[in-house]
């Protein structure tokens, strides 16, 4: 039996591409944003809000673990 998640996360197509952009110069990337996906599908609401858009943006920072900086140095994604 298969779950369903309280929010169906996919990337969009600029995203996609800043990722394999990113892939080939750090491999963890997508071990990096994994837990926010699971996160973001748990319907957990991340981040801090963007005010005054017409729809609902949420902007959060991913650790990088290749880095030695913490989230400030991480990527930062808007999540719709």
């Amino acid at each position: 039996m298969s779950i369903n998640p309280a929010i169906r996360v996919s990337f969009s197509d600029r995203l996609e591409r800043d990722v394999r952009r990113l892939g080939k110069q750090d491999r963890r990337i997508r071990l990096d944003i994994q837990p926010l996906i699971e996160q973001l599908e748990s319907g957990e609401l991340l981040g801090d809000r963007i005010p005054n858009i017409d729809y609902t943006v949420f902007k959060v920072r991913v650790r990088n673990s290749s880095d030695r900086k913490g989230k400030s140095g991480g990527y930062l994604h808007p999540t719709v």
